[in-house]
């Protein structure tokens, strides 16, 4: 389900949602970049973070460096049994091309065969996406997960303009990859 919409955000988890994205605005803001940062939301209502380091940042360009990286926090998660995780980061951010819209018209298998087998750069090359900035924080539960983008321009100035954001919601287990925090282990590669 996608929506302009922060009602989509369950009320237990938008305080949870907030603190994650305001924290790293407010770093974008006053200049000081971010990396991938990690907010885990423990039973008794606290946050724990944890960031990748900027000097260390090269390796969330690394396939098996950032599996390593999701492994390592699923497992804190579990281990401080945390009922939600949310990942920050900035981000590209691909938004459908005028091309993209007519073929989710006209053939969406075919946008959807390709959606699941090429890469963003290669969505990008068929004109089928057009690369924007956007701080994107995923937020995993048990039972669902929630993705907040919420794109952004830099003027000349330094200052930022911020987009409307798009919340996006899915069950656990309709989501896979390495990213995944939650839910069966062959689901997370």
């Amino acid at each position: 389900m996608t929506t302009n919409q922060n009602d989509a955000i369950p009320a237990a988890l938008r305080v949870f949602v907030e603190t994650a994205i305001s924290e790293a605005r407010r770093k974008m803001e006053q200049r000081k970049g971010i990396t991938m940062t990690f907010l885990l939301l423990l039973p008794d209502g606290t946050v724990d973070r944890a960031s990748v380091p900027e000097e260390f940042g090269f390796l969330l360009n690394d396939h098996q460096a950032k599996a390593a990286i999701f492994s390592f926090i699923r497992h804190v998660a579990g281990e401080k049994h945390a009922v939600a995780v949310a990942i920050v980061a900035d981000s590209w951010d691909g938004w459908p091309t005028e091309k993209q819209k007519r073929m989710a018209k006209e053939n969406p298998e075919e946008l959807q065969r390709l959606a699941r087998t090429k890469s963003f750069n290669e969505m990008e090359a068929l004109g089928l996406i057009e690369r924007r900035s956007a701080l994107v924080a995923t937020i995993h539960t048990p039972a669902e997960v929630i993705s907040v983008r919420s794109p952004y321009l830099e003027r000349a100035n330094g200052g930022i303009d911020w987009h409307e954001r798009i919340v996006i919601t899915a069950p656990q287990e309709d989501f896979t990859g390495k990213g995944k925090m939650f839910g069966r282990k062959e689901d997370m590669e």
